[in-house]
């Protein structure tokens, strides 16, 4: 088992300094007009099969980009939130832990969530799992370039747009969240199953069949190759499933 953290500023010029680290981890701060910036990244191993991301945040926005080379690209600015880089890898699993580094974070001003932005990429070659637990955010990831199994979101009062892909053959969602605007985009060939369990003042589920009063079905949904589940928890303004 390898782990690795990194934390603050005075411990990434520590790693910087340390020429076996630096092999496994570069990580860089860098300061603009009172604005933090932090750089993480690792490279990616090749028996490496299988990944599981988390991701703690407060309030900001938050963007998967395209695949990269490495395991992991990751940025984070604010001049507020200082995150956290743990990576363990077990045999051919890497665990991969972005975390806040003062939990207590408050938002005071709207304004603070726009002043906050973390951007990750990963490597396409592993299986993903992800669990995001957010604040008041604005998030946006397109999962249609990674093979993914699981995807836990847990929020605040939110805006979420997320793509899903066909890259696996079978894709589990779960969203908690307060009252948030929800986007989620579902490819045409994938069959897809929703189970609602909120209370939904806009639903526009395109492509969907009703099958009881919480759950809907795409009609390919017994015969399609990749499967999508779906399942939603809380109170959420605006719903919008979209086919692609």
């Amino acid at each position: 088992v390898v782990i690795i953290i990194i934390s603050s500023l005075i411990y990434c010029n520590e790693v910087n300094g340390n020429e076996d680290l630096s092999d496994e981890m570069a990580s860089e701060l860098l300061m603009e007009e009172d604005v933090e910036t932090q750089e993480f990244s690792s490279p990616f191993k090749d028996n490496t099969t299988e990944a599981s991301v988390e991701i703690n945040y407060g309030a900001g926005m938050l963007y998967l980009n395209s695949p990269v080379e490495e395991l992991v690209k990751a940025r984070n600015i604010s001049n507020q939130m200082v995150q956290k880089f743990y990576l363990e890898y077990e045999v051919s699993h890497a665990d991969i832990v972005f975390d806040v580094e003062d939990d207590n974070y408050q938002v005071n001003d709207i304004e603070e969530v726009k002043s906050n932005r973390f951007d990750i990429s990963l490597n396409q070659t592993p299986i993903y799992d992800f669990e995001l637990n957010l604040g008041a955010s604005e998030l946006n990831f397109d999962f249609s370039e990674y093979k993914v199994s699981d995807v836990e979101i847990n929020s605040g009062a939110s805006n979420i747009d997320i793509k899903l892909g066909e890259l696996y053959d079978s894709t589990y969602v779960v969203i908690s969240t307060g009252v948030s605007k929800i986007r989620i985009g579902i490819p045409n060939n994938s069959g897809c199953r929703l189970e609602c369990e909120s209370v939904l003042t806009l639903r526009d589920f395109d492509g969907f069949v009703k099958k009881s009063s919480n759950v809907y079905e795409t009609a390919n949904y017994s015969s399609a190759e990749n499967n999508i589940e779906i399942e939603f928890e809380g109170a959420m303004s605006e719903f919008e499933v979209y086919r692609y």
